[in-house]
């Protein structure tokens, strides 16, 4: 019996070499200023690199973006960063930031987006600290204010305008994949056997959601996905958003929805995605219909007897109410997703409320993984047994690494060397949530085909800051302080993690992206012309696969940026104001009693207000203190 995991018998072509990449950008809050910088970094090396093509001595193959995925900040990144790729106004640029020093970007719609836009406090636009959504007398929706996402969103895609080029480093169908966490869910059943019949059996309610896109003017290098180009995906076009004025409110009012267009439910899907669970309000997400949940495809080793019949779709269970039993088998065994999905039942629209798609799947890798199989489940060629045939790999970019659960707890403050002591049920309490997270975004998979080290086809970038003697720093982000938040507190903290992600990204491509000089795509890259400055530091003289030219200037590293007791005392008295309206505001709307209700309101006046500012100047004031970012004067 053949092996079903073994690497199909691929024979190489004597065609153009293409590698194929696909990102993966998971979560950060307002880390995502990191992300953010290593994708300008990239699409600027890849940008010069397109510059340069036909000149003497510069690599004949090519690299190719194919599909992105993304979590959170990181959907945020992705779907900004598409844009800003093709905006007219793309082009490096330099700013002096107070504290940080200069600071290069070459996407400035995607700078504008994470670096000068969201704050905590600001005296020109709407602050995650103001208090506009809350003297509208609304509905609380969250504890910050979250009209200032929407009203960034509106700032940023504003007047835009497409070059008329098209980028031959990304696919002309580039995928893009935003987690949610989708608090209806959607059912699935495991059958079993009963009197010799399946039954429903095993129920489950799945909350692990996704919409997919694909942009279609944007690259120009035509590819194929065995796995993605089947699933259902909304088209997007670059070109529209010329035309399409997108408005807060469009983003914001669910009623609005039905006439807003394909970029405002875009932006809408990918902030739903970073809506951070309490802090920022949930979204109304409508893209998805009944047919992208019957003709979904999952990243799943699925039997080959199975994905000959469905490809690799699971059955979802629908109410009866919008689609008969009958009717759902016909059209699971639609093969075709075209024709399945021209079914005027397969157009209903099942919305949803999401938050954070970090929740459940805060790095979602294998669905970029799945989407440049060449023949999935099967993994692609990607160690030196096969080195005629290593073209694609999974590059992620992750602010905030997962630390090994057991690890954490014992780096922990408080972390209990008693016996039994963390079976106390306050203790037991506290890491219920922090379990449930780390259960469900186990991938034991993936760790599987990730433990030969020699495989060529994935790839980290996480934050990296040196100091004077060149030795790692203990704290490389700036906005790492308060859970990830601490970014919204300056915008220097943010200008330093774009940076510093511009030199982390660089170092990259520069010294560990880079194949064996006998593989094919570089050997085929590199014939012909001089190899001198695109090897790599490694001994193994392996090559750079996105070649970093002389004239790409490597990003300086920037300033640790300082706050001190100013900046603090602004923060808080603003949260403060907040608070004041935002507390009696929940306790008007909790279920309580009037006396209830008025007892609560006294206490927060009287004590809980004072109480709070202290508790917040004293937290902020540690944590800054303890990654040495505070001012002592």
């Amino acid at each position: 019996m053949s092996d079903p995991l073994a690497v199909p018998a691929i024979q190489p072509q004597e065609t153009e070499a293409v590698f194929q990449l696909g990102l993966t950008m998971a979560g950060a809050i307002s880390a995502g200023a990191y992300t953010a910088g290593v994708f300008d970094c990239l699409i600027a090396a890849l940008e010069l690199w397109q510059q340069k093509r036909g000149q003497a001595n510069v690599p004949k193959h090519k690299v190719v973006i194919s599909v992105i995925s993304g979590a959170s900040a990181g959907s945020i990144v992705g779907a900004v960063g598409v844009a800003a790729t093709a905006d007219r106004k793309a082009g490096l640029q330099h700013k002096q930031v107070p504290q940080v020093g200069q600071v290069s970007y070459t996407l400035p719609m995607l700078y504008q987006a994470w670096v000068r836009l969201p704050a905590f406090l600001s005296e020109t636009q709407q602050a995650l600290l103001g208090l506009d959504d809350l003297m509208a007398k609304a509905p609380l929706v969250s504890v910050l204010n979250s009209a200032a996402l929407a009203d960034i969103v509106e700032q940023c895609f504003a007047n835009y305008q497409k070059t008329a080029e098209r980028k031959a480093y990304f696919s002309s169908s580039l995928h893009l994949f935003f987690t949610h966490s989708n608090l209806r869910g959607v059912g699935y059943s495991v059958p079993f056997t009963a009197g010799g019949q399946l039954k429903t059996g095993y129920a489950m309610t799945n909350h692990a959601d996704r919409t997919h896109f694909v942009v279609t003017d944007l690259g120009s290098t035509n590819l194929t996905s065995v796995w993605a180009d089947p699933d259902p995906a909304i088209p997007m076009q670059l070109q529209w958003l010329e035309t399409e004025k997108i408005t807060a409110k469009d983003i914001l009012d669910p009623s609005q929805d039905y006439k807003t267009g394909p970029w405002a439910k875009f932006a809408g899907a990918a902030l739903a995605s970073g809506s951070f669970p309490a802090a920022l309000a949930a979204r109304y997400v409508s893209v998805n219909t009944l047919g992208h949940y019957v003709a979904r495809q999952w990243p799943l080793q699925f039997p080959e007897s199975y994905r000959a019949k469905y490809n690799f779709r699971l059955m979802p269970l629908l109410p009866s109410q919008l689609i008969s039993p009958e009717k759902l088998a016909t059209l699971f065994t639609e093969k075709n997703t075209a024709t399945l999905m021209s079914d005027p039942v397969a157009a209903v629209t099942l919305p949803y409320t999401a938050v954070d798609g970090g929740m459940f799947n805060n790095e979602p890798f294998e669905l970029t993984r799945f989407s440049l199989m060449k023949n999935p489940p099967k993994p692609n060629p990607r160690d030196e047994k096969f080195a005629a045939l290593v073209a694609r790999a999974v590059v992620m970019i992750d602010p905030f690494p997962p630390q090994h659960a057991q690890e954490a707890k014992e780096t922990a403050d408080g972390a209990s060397t008693e016996p039994f002591a963390d079976a106390l049920l306050l203790k037991v309490i506290k890491a219920l949530i922090p379990a449930f997270l780390n259960q469900s975004r186990c991938k034991f998979d993936e760790l599987v085909a990730a433990y030969d080290e020699q495989v060529y086809s994935r790839y980290l970038i996480s934050p990296s800051r040196k100091n004077a003697a060149g030795q790692a720093e203990e704290h490389a982000l700036a906005s790492g302080l308060v859970g990830g938040f601490g970014g919204f507190l300056a915008e220097a903290f943010r200008a330093h993690d774009y940076q510093l992600g511009r030199l982390n990204c660089y170092h990259f491509l520069k010294h560990h992206f880079s194949l064996p000089a006998d593989y094919e795509v570089v050997r085929q890259g590199y014939a012909e012309i001089s190899r001198e400055g695109f090897y790599t530091d490694s001994t193994e003289k392996e090559l750079q696969i996105i070649p970093i030219f002389s004239d790409f200037p490597e990003p300086r590293q920037p300033d640790w940026p300082l706050v001190g007791a100013t900046e603090l005392n602004a923060l808080v008295d603003a949260a403060a104001k907040r608070a004041d309206l935002l507390v009696p505001a929940l306790i008007k709307e909790s279920e309580p009693k009037f006396f209830m209700k008025l007892a609560a309101t006294l206490i927060w006046k009287l004590w809980g207000k004072k109480k709070l500012k202290t508790a917040l100047y004293k937290i902020l004031e540690t944590d800054l203190k303890e990654r040495t970012q505070w001012r002592s004067s």
